[in-house]
């Protein structure tokens, strides 16, 4: 979880979570989350099957951007 902080409070960083399917990626991601409260503006992008422009779009989407 230590990594996860530092790229939350590192302003040029970006978080990445990968693995094997079942390995608990989403549930540890969604609680991590889960106690950040409003201090952060996260997106949680879990399909991984898309283009620059699609992956751009699902940000966004997630953020709330109209």
């Amino acid at each position: 979880m230590a990594h996860l902080v530092f790229g939350l409070d590192n302003s040029e960083a970006i978080v990445m979570i990968t693995g094997d399917i079942g390995t608990g990626k989403t549930m540890a991601i969604q609680s991590f989350l889960s106690h950040l409260g409003d201090r952060y503006l996260t997106a949680l992008i879990t399909n991984t099957c898309v283009d620059g422009r699609e992956l751009l779009k699902l940000i966004l989407d997630d953020l709330g951007a109209r």
